[in-house]
């Protein structure tokens, strides 16, 4: 897992170009056959792809985390930005079409990803337990119909609002771009 950690607003003004790709920007996200994990100490968010190719890929859980399984004090987010695909959650497989989401919570155990799905990942920090949801593509307001909502309802908002997870991803323009997709 890469770490990107916090800056002092004082030093981002100093920062060229070079150095704001080095602190902000996410590259490589999408790598086949693997999870891939970026950790951001501004917000102590994860913002992760996993992309399972020959099998199933299990989420890992990085040291960093101090945890035996990712999600025992973290809720995520999880949205298929590939073909219809299957993830797994404590033995539970949950079928998610593209651009659908499962929000997992707070103390879900093993958590798995299988082809052909092509997943995008957001975590963050969680201080209460709420139960796996599934929301397929249509299903009406996903960010305010969320139990905890906050992974899975900024990933939503960036997949619904047509914003281009393949590309690379920057911290501030995520947050930019969720809270006025339009103007991004």
């Amino acid at each position: 897992m890469q770490n990107r950690y916090a800056c002092a607003p004082e030093h981002v003004k100093t920062m060229d170009t070079t150095e704001l790709r080095e602190r902000f920007l996410i590259e490589d996200l999408f790598q086949p056959g693997e999870v891939s994990l970026v950790y951001s100490h501004q917000d102590r968010i994860i913002v992760g792809g996993a992309v399972p190719t020959d099998g199933p890929l299990t989420l890992p859980v990085p040291a960093e985390l101090r945890a035996t399984n990712f999600c025992d004090r973290r809720e995520l987010g999880i949205v298929n930005v590939g073909a219809d695909a299957d993830v797994t959650v404590d033995g539970t497989t949950y079928t998610i079409q593209n651009k659908g989401c499962l929000y997992v919570g707070r103390g879900a155990g093993a958590i798995t990803f299988a082809a052909p799905g092509r997943f995008y990942l957001f975590s963050a920090p969680a201080h209460t337990s709420y139960p796996t949801v599934l929301v397929q593509p249509g299903e009406g307001d996903q960010r305010h119909q969320q139990p905890g909502g906050v992974a899975a309802g900024l990933v939503l908002d960036r997949v619904q609002a047509g914003l281009d997870v393949d590309r690379p991803f920057a911290f501030g323009q995520f947050v930019r771009e969720l809270v006025q997709p339009g103007d991004a």
